[in-house]
């Protein structure tokens, strides 16, 4: 059965913060009121309806006790205004206290007002998380029905059809998002998923799935398909799923082979005029895996070039990688300051650039002191 989970958005744009999401309890392990108190300073909100409760500090609070007193905090003691409610549902979803958003919502339908997408689509995702299946599923239709283009509701309906086992239907709303976003890797993953469940002992049906990228010429499909058949090629070979095909002679071949069948179809999306950001990130990542490192930097500057968005991420770590793999220390020092230079790197990101910039920092000194001193130019006398 499907694993569900739902693509969550934010509480809607009414709450005026938001925040890493993150839990203050530890599943069924007690904590104090005492110990979690001063992490709640940031959520001052959530933090009045427990000191209205005048909880002991050695009163021993699990995720579900929490839960309950915030639920009952918030029967007990109701926003004031639209703009605490709406406050108050952007601190419970940050905390992850996905049971008190529905208790709000329930408890203080006055404040909603006329519920618009972003509404219907907050309420359905954490009515799918809370497993709340009926409920989510009408919200998450009627937010649809509001904008028909948007893929969230799409692909959370579609999951919720696969945990229930209802395959025609999941089918229905996966068709329909792929024929409308050919290249949506949630949508190729939950389709193959579904795939899969028509004959869960089987490995996927590649004929099918070969079928479904010529029907929509996709290059996501395409990717996928490519990737889907070597692992079944390695698999057949006897590798085990642990094994890296790379350290190993007798599957090395089929590995290298798959990947540049992967790179010689992607060259054709490529040469058709495809230069989409996420399409130009798989595209590198692939030609990295295949070696032609050299490739990379003109995609990447022309891409740079052409767009006044900021790129990816991973793009542009791929650059750094050709970088390296082409030996052009400067150029890969060069790139990583600049992306260590943005702000809204996240942490572990910052963390391991600035480690890769000490390494290369390291490898230009040594380099630079390895080089030999040149003789003075001899000049030619007139």
């Amino acid at each position: 059965m499907h694993q569900l989970s739902a693509s969550l958005p934010t509480a809607p744009s009414h709450a005026h913060g938001h925040h890493e999401h993150h839990h203050v309890t530890e599943g069924d392990s007690s904590q104090t009121w005492g110990q979690i108190k001063p992490r709640l300073d940031p959520y001052p909100l959530v933090l009045g309806l427990l000191s209205a409760q005048n909880l002991a500090d050695d009163t021993p609070l699990t995720e579900q006790r929490f839960s309950e007193l915030i639920q009952r905090g918030i029967t007990d003691h109701p926003p004031a205004n639209n703009t605490t409610f709406f406050q108050l549902l952007d601190e419970l979803a940050t905390l992850k206290l996905y049971d008190a958003v529905l208790s709000c919502l329930d408890h203080h339908p006055h404040h909603r007002g006329e519920l618009d997408f972003n509404e219907y689509l907050f309420e359905g995702a954490t009515a799918m998380v809370c497993g709340q299946l009926d409920r989510a599923q009408r919200c998450l239709q009627r937010a649809h029905h509001l904008s028909p283009t948007e893929t969230a509701p799409v692909i959370n309906l579609a999951k919720i059809f696969l945990d229930q086992g209802r395959w025609s239907q999941a089918k229905i709303w996966l068709d329909a998002g792929l024929a409308a976003h050919p290249n949506h890797e949630s949508f190729w993953s939950l389709w193959i998923e579904h795939l899969n469940e028509q004959a869960p002992d089987q490995p996927t049906d590649l004929q099918a799935v070969r079928a479904k990228v010529k029907e929509l010429h996709s290059w996501q499909g395409t990717s996928i398909l490519g990737k889907l058949t070597i692992n079944q090629n390695l698999a057949s070979a006897g590798m085990g799923a642990d094994e890296d095909p790379t350290a190993q002679p007798q599957y090395q071949q089929i590995y290298q082979t798959g990947t540049r069948q992967v790179m010689d179809a992607l060259e054709i999306f490529y040469n058709e005029g495809e230069r989409g950001l996420p399409f130009l990130t798989e595209y590198t990542a692939v030609l990295g895996a295949a070696g032609e490192y050299e490739k990379i930097p003109p995609i990447i500057w022309e891409a740079r070039h052409s767009t006044t968005d900021k790129l990816p991420l991973r793009l542009e770590q791929h650059g750094i990688q050709a970088a390296l793999a082409l030996n052009q220390i400067e150029v890969a020092s060069e790139l990583t300051k600049k992306l260590l230079s943005d702000p809204t790197l996240p942490k572990d990101h910052r963390n391991s650039l600035a480690l890769l910039l000490d390494e290369l920092t390291s490898k230009r000194q040594h380099l630079s002191s390895a080089e030999p001193t040149s003789p003075p130019l001899a000049v030619s006398s007139p």
